[in-house]
C-alpha cells in the first residue's frame, strides 16, 4: 500500500471533523463518524462540480495557445490526427491547471487567472478529483503520453509564472496522494465520472465539447496498427494501462516508486475501500469517549485500520 506525506490529508481531516461537529456537540461516535463520512464526501463533489464546469465550456486562450502552437501537431490542415491531439491537449492542460490552482477569468477575455481563495483543506480533494478525472476522461486515449511529452514543459512554466510568489503551489499534490485516500476517492467519483464522460462523448452541441471531440476523432485515430483488430474495450483497457504513469506524473500525483502502484490501483475496475469501511473505522477510532460521546480522531490509526482492510480486501479480489 503506497504511503505519503500526511500534511494535507489531516489538514483536510480536521476541517471536516470540525465543519460535522459544528452544529452539534456531544455526539455520538456513530453519528459523528456519520458526518465526518459525508462531510468528506461532500468536498469531494464540490471539487468535481467545479472541474465538470470548467469542461464544459471553452478553454482559455493560454490553454489554447499551448495547445495549437508550435506544436509538431500544428498546421492548417491538421486532418483527424491533428485535430485530435489538439483537442485533446486542451482537455489535459485544463485538468492540470485545475490542480495547480488555475482557471479562466471570463468568457470575454478568456485570460488565465489566478485562484488565491483555495485553501489549504481544499488542496487534498482537488489533488484527489484531478487524478480520478483525467484517467476515467482521458485515460483511455491514444497518444496520451506523446501530447504531455511535448507540451509539459511549457505548462509547467507557465504554472511557474502565474504562481511565481509561490513555487509550492504547482507541486501541492506531489508526494501528498497515498493509495488509501484515492481509492476512496475513486469510490465516491467513478461511477458518476464515468456516466458523465458517456454522456458527453455523445454527439450533440450541448455536450462538453473537450470530452466530445477527442472521442469523435478516438474512433479513426485509435483504431490503428495492432490494435486495429481489437473491440472498443479492448483498445480502452489497452490505453488506460499505457497511460497510467502519464497521467501521475502530469498532475505530480505520487513520486517515485509509489506512482506507479497509485495509478494501478486507480484503474482497477473493483473497489477495495469504501466509505461506509470508512465510516466504520472512524466509529471505532472514537468510541472510547466515557458517557458515549465521541474521542478526538487519531489521524495515525485511522489511516493504518484503513490500509488493513484494504489488504484484507485485496486477498479477496
Amino acid at each position: 500500500m503506497t504511503s505519503a506525506s500526511t500534511g494535507l490529508l489531516e489538514e483536510w481531516l480536521k476541517k471536516v471533523e470540525a465543519d460535522a461537529t459544528q452544529a452539534l456537540q456531544n455526539m455520538e461516535p456513530k453519528e459523528k463518524a456519520k458526518q465526518i463520512t459525508e462531510s468528506m464526501k461532500k468536498s469531494l463533489q464540490e471539487e468535481w462540480e467545479k472541474l465538470r464546469a470548467r469542461l464544459k465550456v471553452g478553454e482559455s486562450l493560454e490553454i489554447k495557445d499551448i495547445c495549437s502552437k508550435d506544436k509538431t501537431w500544428s498546421g492548417i490542415n491538421l486532418g483527424p490526427t491533428g485535430m485530435y491531439k489538439v483537442d485533446l491537449c486542451k482537455g489535459v492542460v485544463e485538468l492540470r491547471y485545475f490542480t495547480a490552482g488555475l482557471k479562466k477569468k471570463d468568457e470575454s477575455t478568456r485570460q488565465t487567472e489566478v485562484e488565491n481563495s483555495i485553501t489549504e483543506t481544499q488542496w487534498y480533494p482537488r489533488c484527489l478529483v484531478g487524478a480520478v478525472a483525467l484517467s476515467e476522461i482521458y485515460g483511455d486515449h491514444c497518444q496520451l503520453k506523446e501530447i504531455v511529452d511535448e507540451i509539459s514543459r511549457e505548462v509547467e512554466e507557465k504554472l511557474r509564472t502565474h504562481w511565481s510568489n509561490d513555487g509550492t503551489v504547482i507541486k501541492k499534490c506531489e508526494g501528498k496522494v497515498d493509495g488509501t485516500t484515492l481509492m476512496l476517492a475513486k469510490a465516491l467519483l467513478h461511477d458518476q465520472i464515468e456516466q458523465w464522460t458517456r454522456e458527453n462523448r455523445k454527439p450533440g452541441s450541448a455536450n462538453a465539447w473537450r470530452v466530445r471531440m477527442p472521442w469523435h476523432y478516438w474512433q479513426t485515430v485509435c483504431k490503428q496498427g495492432a490494435l486495429a483488430s481489437k473491440s472498443e474495450h479492448e483498445r480502452k483497457k489497452h490505453y488506460l494501462q499505457e497511460n497510467k504513469d502519464t497521467v501521475g506524473s502530469f498532475l505530480n500525483i505520487g513520486s517515485g516508486s509509489d506512482r506507479a502502484q497509485l495509478m494501478e490501483e486507480l484503474i482497477k475496475e473493483e473497489d477495495i475501500l469504501t466509505f461506509d469501511d470508512l465510516q466504520t473505522v472512524l466509529e471505532k477510532s472514537m468510541s472510547n469517549g466515557a458517557g458515549g460521546t465521541a474521542t478526538p480522531l487519531d489521524f495515525s490509526t485511522i489511516m493504518k485500520n484503513l490500509e488493513g482492510i484494504v489488504e484484507k480486501n485485496k486477498g479477496k479480489s
